[in-house]
């Protein structure tokens, strides 16, 4: 998404306390994947304590990253801390491109240096991109340009309008481009070359995807994340912890409207983020996100 100026941290962030709390309460429905994201995590002096504490009660650890604060020192301490993966945004195939989006100078060439710096620490990465109306074009450039770098995946998001996406519509794509979009998605995932995930796009279930082989149960090891979904997951298997303290099914909720309520040690049970009787699960174990 485009640049932000703002210093950090935000008034009302989670404290260290706060954000370890929450962990464990998250790790009361059993070990989940959790996404540290922002912002810009790295940005946090804490977020090395943070996530060696999640990675202690069984979390499977992961950050989302803009790529210009990684260094093969950084990149190590993060393995040391627990990180399993790091995804950095590639929004264009140039230079141009990419930096016209994140409306920073230098951002693209900034990434490629954090993409190094993972591979010479040996941190799997990922590359995620935001298609917008300005790159739908060079998507095909930037899946095989996350081949080329060797990624473990390629998550694709098309842009929604909420948030600094709202002030942007001009950059949404048309449903007909929308459409073309996934259809092109799922024929790179047939090709299997990279693990390819489109991802806010539960429209995507319409347009099919594997075709089911007579005999073969459909599975993680035969449809890949597809087996996993069915359509959106938010509130499901997916929750999100916003940067004032809210919670809601996603991070593309208008939770500034309409959010499940202030995120507080020891009170997931209430927002029925964490289950009230032992044993059930309201929420399979993916996701909170957490943007500490």
């Amino acid at each position: 998404m485009p640049g932000c100026g703002h210093p950090g941290p935000y008034p009302g962030e989670l404290t260290t306390d706060e954000g370890k709390q929450l962990l464990t309460d998250v790790a009361g429905m059993g070990p989940a994947v959790i996404i540290l994201t922002g912002g810009e995590p790295l940005l946090r002096e804490d977020i090395f304590e943070v996530t060696e504490y999640g990675h202690r009660l069984g979390h499977r650890m992961v950050m989302a990253v803009n790529g210009t604060l990684l260094t093969p020192e950084i990149a190590r301490r993060l393995i040391e801390a627990g990180i399993q993966r790091v995804s950095i945004s590639l929004d264009g195939a140039t230079a141009a491109s990419h930096d016209n989006l994140r409306a920073v100078t230098g951002a693209y060439e900034g990434a490629l240096r954090g993409i190094e710096a993972c591979k010479a620490a040996g941190l799997p990465f990922q590359v995620n991109t935001t298609v917008t109306r300005a790159n739908l074009g060079e998507l095909p450039a930037i899946y095989e340009l996350a081949i080329q770098l060797g990624a473990a995946a390629h998550h694709v998001f098309v842009l929604v309008p909420t948030g600094r996406g709202a002030e942007i519509p001009e950059e949404l794509v048309t449903p007909e481009e929308y459409d073309r979009t996934l259809r092109w998605l799922l024929d790179r995932q047939q090709e299997g070359r990279l693990h390819l995930k489109p991802t806010c796009a539960p429209s995507i279930t319409a347009c099919g995807g594997k075709k089911p082989t007579p005999g073969v149960k459909r599975s993680p090891q035969t449809h890949g994340m597809e087996a996993m979904t069915k359509g959106c997951l938010g509130g499901q298997g997916f929750a999100f912890v916003s940067i004032r303290v809210r919670s809601s099914p996603a991070a593309i909720w208008n939770w500034w409207r309409a959010t499940s309520g202030a995120v507080l040690p020891g009170n997931l049970e209430e927002l029925g983020i964490v289950p009230a009787t032992p044993g059930s699960r309201r929420l399979p174990r993916q996701v909170p996100r957490l943007p500490i």
